[in-house]
């Protein structure tokens, strides 16, 4: 679900509910995006910021499709990121990932700085 909180401002969140039935595992889990404006392919010159934040439960976390390095237990933290368009049809991105496990016990954390060329055709 999101919402445009002003021009080019856009609030996102999603809440994830699993059937994992085990004692004592966290089986629920929100994510929350803050994005500002975007890098258009078509458009040489603009720009996106975006900065998340991840509070996921191990019954939420199956095959995560974030680049970040995450935890299968659950995990809890942030990104930021940013993206321009260089020339176009060319986008540059790179995102920070801040990330720890969410299992007792484990004091566990990973940051990650991804980032990539999308090659439009």
């Amino acid at each position: 679900m999101g919402f445009d909180l002003a021009k080019d401002l856009k609030l996102s969140g999603s809440y994830i509910k699993s059937d994992y039935d085990k004692a004592g595992v966290d089986d629920d889990g929100y994510v929350a995006t803050l994005a500002y404006k975007g890098a258009k392919a078509a458009k040489a010159g603009s720009w996106g910021l975006s900065a998340t934040y991840y509070d996921q439960g191990m019954g939420t976390v199956i095959a995560h499709t974030m680049d970040g390095v995450y935890f299968d237990e659950g995990f809890k933290g942030y990104s930021v990121g940013a993206n321009y368009t260089l020339a176009k049809n060319i986008v540059a991105g790179v995102t920070y990932y801040d990330l720890e496990t969410k299992e007792a016990g484990k004091d566990t954390d990973a940051q990650t700085l991804w980032s990539q060329v999308v090659f439009s055709f």
